[in-house]
């Protein structure tokens, strides 16, 4: 798939009419994209993608009042719609205005086909050297015409309350389903782990591309991205894309859902918004019958992120700004149907995280300086000098499991704290000794007579003897022991007081 200048399909026509005047021009973006074929390359049959789709799991009532409530209204005041950020071109917002500056909108909604809601749309198709009868000739010949592509995307805001400086948040288990005219479970067409594809800062009316996003992203978590506090920019992505959707004139609602938090790097008065919603493309993509950017399914309400995992969701359902009966189905029938998605779980215990050969490769190939995976309670980052030559090797998985049978010397100078075994695997066989550094970020939760400067990491040696790791130091701010080693042993969180001063 080549990048366009054209400001490629651009995921802000989202927006209902009331939005963009009618001299709107698109503006310029560049991405890489990441398109599934078909519905079933989307959820891989046996693969960790389709865990979630279990036929026993599925989305609560409560969970669906939850998504029905995100379809309202914003949350509070976004800081780029606000008078505050003075922009010499075009007005931005204003908070409470029409369409997405008020709250959620079902545009196309789950009807897929090309029929915008206003005229204006023509636009869409008026190039270089065209007419606007042209243009309008050849938007009227595309009206009806069945989309069959789909891109899930979403767009964290600053709000106008924040304070922070540094602003990050996390994104990860991006999801499409779509719920099909006479069925009563909806159909999992995208299932995205890691949640982000491409990602961008755009001016604050989203149509304007600015430069591509800082963004970090890790294995077996998802993807953080670094906001700009009081600039005229937003972190816009999309997630993987499904590039033919089978039967698109069936298709009678849409669902969309992403995890996403405050990120831990943020200042602890860090305050953002997130919006999500999905577009319905033509996979065709002649020029002549393209147009530069599309009305889109809709978006939610600006939903206020918080420091917890949680989810966030699109719902084509009556009752919403915009929404057309033959584009949104009831709230009722929302109710009765079956989503294969089981409800958010606030108990992770994961503690083995994988990342592929041909991942590791690409790492290369990108020249990036270092890999980062996560479990639940640990966060891995292998530099360079380590992962090159285990990328020769095969897929890679980290460990880290609660040790047990420790020794009485041990056990009595750990005490209640953790200790856990760290072992990786590349090609299934055990790797003891790195050539590069593995940095390694423990959770754990001080007690409240602990003073952060006593706590450090200790390795247990061959001898069954307690060795301090140099360097290691807990960080009050994220709640994490962090320490860097060549070397994959038994690791202990450990404590000494600190003496006082006479």
């Amino acid at each position: 798939m080549k990048k366009s200048t054209l400001g490629l399909l651009l995921s802000t026509a989202l927006l209902t009419s009331a939005i963009f005047p009618t001299n709107a021009s698109a503006g310029e973006m560049s991405k890489s994209l990441n398109i599934f074929k078909t519905a079933n390359d989307a959820v891989p049959l046996g693969s960790s993608l389709a865990d979630n789709t279990s036929t026993t799991a599925q989305m609560s009532k409560a969970e669906k009042k939850r998504a029905i409530e995100q379809m309202g209204k914003n949350q509070g005041n976004v800081w780029v719609w606000s008078k505050e950020n003075v922009v010499k071109d075009q007005e931005r917002g204003p908070n409470g205005g029409p369409g997405q500056f008020n709250g959620g909108s079902v545009v196309l909604g789950g009807r897929a086909s090309y029929d915008p809601p206003a005229d204006w749309y023509y636009l869409g198709y008026k190039r270089d050297g065209m007419t606007d009868e042209q243009a309008k000739e050849l938007f009227d010949s595309q009206r009806g015409k069945y989309l069959d592509r789909m891109d899930p995307w979403g767009v964290v805001m600053e709000m106008q309350d924040n304070k922070a400086k540094n602003a990050w948040f996390d994104v990860r288990n991006m999801q499409a389903f779509v719920l099909r005219e006479n069925e009563t479970t909806w159909e999992n067409l995208i299932n995205d782990p890691v949640a982000v594809d491409w990602i961008d800062y755009f001016e604050g009316n989203m149509y304007g591309w600015i430069k591509p996003a800082k963004r970090e992203k890790v294995y077996g978590f998802g993807t953080s991205v670094k906001m700009q506090p009081k600039e005229d920019k937003v972190a816009h992505w999309g997630s993987k894309q499904i590039l033919s959707v089978p039967s698109p004139e069936s298709i009678r609602a849409v669902l969309i859902s992403v995890e996403a938090r405050i990120s831990e790097k943020s200042d602890p008065n860090a305050k953002l918004g997130i919006q999500v919603g999905a577009d319905w493309k033509f996979s065709d993509e002649s020029p002549a019958e393209h147009p530069l950017w599309y009305p889109g399914a809709g978006l939610s309400g600006v939903q206020r992120l918080t420091k917890d995992w949680a989810r966030y969701y699109f719902v084509s359902v009556e009752g919403i700004q915009d929404a057309m009966p033959e584009r949104a189905i009831s709230v009722e029938k929302f109710y009765s149907t079956v989503v294969p998605l089981a409800d958010i779980s606030t108990d992770d215990n994961t503690t083995t995280v994988a990342v592929s050969k041909d991942e590791l490769k690409s790492a290369l190939d990108n020249k990036e300086k270092n890999i980062a995976l996560a479990t639940s309670v640990a966060k891995f980052e292998l530099d360079k000098k380590a992962f090159e030559p285990l990328s020769k090797k095969g897929d890679v998985t980290l460990s880290l499991t609660p040790a047990n049978k420790l020794n009485k010397l041990v056990q009595k100078a750990v005490g209640s704290r953790p200790v856990y075994d760290i072992i990786l695997k590349a090609d299934n066989k055990k790797v003891t000794t790195l050539k590069g550094n593995l940095k390694i970020s423990l959770v754990y939760k001080k007690d409240s007579k602990e003073n952060a400067n006593g706590l450090y990491v200790a390795y247990v040696n061959n001898n069954g003897k307690i060795v301090r790791v140099k360097g290691s130091s807990y960080n009050n701010k994220t709640g994490r022991i962090t320490f860097t080693t060549k070397s994959l042993k038994r690791f202990a969180v450990m404590y000494e007081a600190l003496k006082k001063a006479k």
